[in-house]
Formats: C-alpha cells, sequence, structure tokens
C-alpha cells in the first residue's frame, strides 16, 4: 500500500461525505456500468477496477466514509440520526465531518488490504472491510455493536419476530416476500451473468452487471419505496460463477444473500444505543460477506458444485425457503391474534 492510496482513500472518503452515502453509492453503479461496457466494446483499460471498486469512488471508500461521517454528524445534533445517509454533508457547513468521513475511509481501506493478503478469494474482502469499519464506527459513536429494541418489538416477541413492527425493509417483511425478491433478483442476475460468461470479452466483468443496475437504482429510493436488491445480484452473480454458470446456485446465493442481511439488519442496524438513535451498518454488505465466504469458502470445498450435488442441493434451499414461507404465513395470523388479544408475547 503506497502513500498515494491512501491519500486517495481520505479525499475518496470526503467525497464521498461531500455527497452523502446513497449518491456515493450510486457513483459506484454509474462507474460499474460504465465499466462493463467498456468490456462489451473491448476496451482494456480496468474501469472496474480502478473505478468502480478503487481507491478512490469504491464503496469502501467514499460510501464507507460518508456513512462513517453522518455519525459524527449526528453527535453533534447537526442530523437527526447517524442512520441518516441520504443528506450531502456538506450542506451542514462542518469541514470536520467531511475530514472525518476521509479518515474512517483510510480506515477502511486498510482493512480491505490486510483482509486482501490472506482472504483474497476466500471472502469478498472489500464487504467485509466496509462491515467492520462501519462496526466500529457504531461502537466509536454508541459503545454497542447490537443496540436495544424498543418495548413495542419486545412486546412482539423481539427483533427477530416475524410480527415485529419494525423491519429493515418493510415492503419484504415475511419470509414468502423475501423469498419472492430472492427468486425474481437472482433468477434475473443469474441469467445475466451466465449468457456473460460464454463471452469472452465479458466474463471477466460477468458478476458485476446486475450489481451496478442495482446500485444505480437505488437513486430511486428518495422518489418512491423500493427495496434494496444489489447485494442479491451479485451473490446471485458469485453462485452462478463460482459453480461455472449455475442458475440454481445464483438463485441459493440470492436467497442466502437476502435472509443474511436482513438477519445482521435486525442484529446490528435497527436499533441503536441510547446516544444517537441509530448508527448506520450497511447490512448489504454485511450480507454479501457473509454470502461470499459460504458460497467460495464452505460449498466450494464440499464439492457442492460438482456432480448430483450442483442440482440436489440448490433444489433442497430452495424448497425450504418456499415450505418456510407458507409456515411462516400461518404463524403470522396466530401472533397477530395473540397481539391483538393483549398477549405480551416477550414472555
Amino acid at each position: 500500500m503506497s502513500i498515494l492510496i491512501i491519500i486517495l482513500a481520505f479525499f475518496g472518503g470526503a467525497f464521498g461525505a461531500i455527497y452523502g452515502a446513497v449518491f456515493a453509492f450510486v457513483f459506484v453503479g454509474v462507474l460499474g456500468l460504465i465499466g462493463v461496457v467498456n468490456a462489451m466494446v473491448g476496451g482494456t483499460y480496468d474501469i472496474i477496477g480502478l473505478w468502480t471498486f478503487g481507491n478512490f469512488f469504491g464503496p469502501q471508500i467514499a460510501f464507507t466514509g460518508a456513512c462513517c461521517a453522518a455519525a459524527l454528524a449526528a453527535s453533534t445534533g447537526a442530523l437527526a440520526s447517524g442512520k441518516d445517509v441520504g443528506t450531502p454533508l456538506i450542506s451542514l457547513k462542518k469541514p470536520v465531518v467531511l475530514l472525518y468521513g476521509g479518515v474512517m475511509a483510510v480506515v477502511c481501506c486498510v482493512i480491505c488490504w490486510l483482509l486482501g493478503l490472506v482472504l483474497t478469494g476466500k471472502i469478498d474482502c472489500l464487504a467485509t472491510g466496509i462491515t467492520i469499519t462501519l462496526l466500529l464506527n457504531k461502537f466509536i459513536f454508541e459503545r454497542t455493536f447490537v443496540g436495544e429494541a424498543p418495548p413495542e418489538v419486545k412486546k412482539a416477541g423481539g427483533r427477530y419476530s416475524c410480527i415485529s413492527p419494525h423491519s429493515w425493509q418493510p415492503a419484504v417483511s415475511t419470509v414468502g416476500e423475501k423469498t419472492l425478491l430472492a427468486l425474481a433478483v437472482g433468477f434475473g442476475s443469474s441469467w445475466v451473468t451466465m449468457t456473460m460468461m460464454q463471452n469472452e470479452a465479458t466474463v471477466g466483468v460477468s458478476q458485476f452487471l446486475p450489481y451496478s443496475v442495482a446500485a444505480f437504482a437505488c437513486v430511486a429510493i428518495f422518489f418512491i419505496k423500493i427495496p434494496l436488491v444489489h447485494h442479491i445480484a451479485i451473490c446471485a452473480s458469485y453462485g452462478t460463477f463460482a459453480s461455472g454458470g449455475s442458475l440454481l446456485w445464483g438463485v441459493v446465493g440470492a436467497l442466502l444473500a437476502t435472509f443474511i442481511a436482513d438477519f445482521l439488519a435486525e442484529t446490528f442496524c435497527q436499533f441503536g444505543g441510547p446516544r444517537l438513535g441509530g448508527v448506520y451498518v450497511d447490512q448489504p454488505a454485511a450480507g454479501i460477506c457473509l454470502t461470499s465466504l459460504i458460497l467460495w469458502s464452505v460449498f466450494r470445498p464440499l464439492g457442492f458444485y460438482s456432480g448430483v450435488a450442483t442440482y440436489v442441493v440448490p433444489i433442497i434451499i430452495i424448497a425450504f425457503c418456499i415450505v418456510w414461507s407458507f409456515w411462516e404465513h400461518a404463524r403470522i395470523k396466530k401472533l397477530t391474534m395473540k397481539l391483538e388479544s393483549g398477549a405480551d408475547l416477550a414472555t
């Protein structure tokens, strides 16, 4: 790691904070699309590596720095919550907030570099570095990684309850909704990746087109209520690529990312400590982190991507999620009736 990379990371983090985390991430999507098109037309310049996931615009730099800076801004009262990642922080007129974003981007850059020395190919090092940095940032400001669920959530059975009034993505709060979302995004992303793998010019960027489209689509959250799916898209692509082009394993990657991200959202992101009312921890990055670990370092060594297992195992996983959806649907009805009768499900 050179001094130039550290300097780039610092100003990349400040740049991300200037525009806010959401817009910094939208830039990742735009640059990803440009990088994929560049490969399609035979370009040799590595836009994906140097721009999309590079040391200035990359999500581990600009996006992470902006998320961390939002927590500092909330601690000064300039933002209502440390989970406000949509506000361009330059509008607060607090230069120290932007500088802090730069510092934390350097921290994340170093963490990603260290992870890359030993874990490349075993886990998504960028997503892991983002997760570690944002958890560290949460602890700095809230002295907790997990936070405490409010009384209404406890009464409904706790943070993981299927009828909890607080959900990371309200539009997809049930297992059935999550499964359907994962199947739709997973099949689409897997198919795109599979077709790109068949072309010599695009095989190297075949995992990034669905992710880039989903990242760019994040701009729409300011106008309409849509779920975030970039973690689902890229994990579907990871599953397809790791298995040599299997649509089924792509769908499994999508399902894993969906449910893991949701679990981690309820664990680390939804509820904050007593100080700021929440500090943002990026559950999609955390979902990508653990899903990539499972796809690359668990399923591959077990031989799930060859022989009969390449068909049987993903079919079992997909079927399990479908059955789980119907089971939870019946359970929601029962628990809702109990809650409406005045029962406290925490006891």
